[in-house]
């Protein structure tokens, strides 16, 4: 935060990797608020204090907060390695690209989505490698449909705009706030159960697995302060 943040970094896409960590790290120890620096101003702020443009960090925060209960589950990134190659064969980094973490979903998505099946999990989940696509496995539970939600730096004629880019693309779409108002953030809802689930390079987001059936997650979400939340 010093010098109120870095131009390009603390108000740019690449923040967000470090920011949804640090959402989950704090969750994972039980923390139940964490404080960002400031709303507008400087670097660090999730609002462009000169466009009153919402900053990368902003969307990775609201769907955290719309996506992720307060019930923490455990979550680990195991067996990795290479199509047609071994865990022995693959590098440690390509393991260590893959960071996840796993709650019981909020209720604000239950309701928007008229969900009334319970045991629902979401999986919060970072792929910091430059080129490796991941396949996942997921095992302890049942998947069947899911609703993925990808950020990714935006794309413009297929040339990457690179990590600093000042806006986000969710599941492909960028987002504006046009008239003053948060753009809609809906999922990309996948309804084939035999699709795999695969993270692009470079991408952070949630994924939501309606049908889970998690044990933990079967008792109603507890609602927490500042429910409902809003934009």
């Amino acid at each position: 935060a010093f010098n109120s943040g870095r131009n390009l970094y603390t108000n740019s896409f690449i923040s967000g990797f470090w920011f949804l960590d640090q959402l989950g790290m704090m969750a994972l120890q039980s923390h139940q608020s964490y404080c960002r620096q400031t709303l507008m101003g400087g670097y660090y702020g999730m609002i462009n204090i000169t466009t009153m443009h919402v900053n990368p960090d902003y969307y990775t925060a609201l769907l955290w907060n719309r996506l992720m209960g307060r019930k923490v589950l455990s979550a680990e990134v195991f067996e990795t390695h290479y199509k047609n190659k071994t865990e022995a064969q693959t590098p440690q980094y390509v393991e260590d690209s893959i960071r996840v973490y796993a709650h019981c979903t909020h209720r604000w998505f239950l309701e928007k989505h008229a969900i009334s099946k319970r045991g629902s999990i979401t999986l919060a989940f970072i792929n910091l490698s430059t080129h490796v696509y991941h396949t996942i496995n997921m095992t302890g539970l049942n998947l069947g449909i899911r609703a993925e939600y990808v950020l990714q730096s935006p794309r413009r004629k297929d040339q990457h705009l690179g990590l600093h880019s000042y806006h986000v693309q969710l599941n492909g779409k960028t987002l504006r706030v046009l008239d003053h108002q948060i753009p809609v953030l809906p999922p990309n809802w996948i309804f084939d159960r035999s699709k795999k689930l695969v993270l692009p390079p470079l991408s952070y987001g949630y994924i939501v697995f309606p049908e889970a059936k998690n044990p933990v997650c079967v008792t109603p979400p507890i609602p927490g302060p500042g429910y409902p939340p809003s934009a």
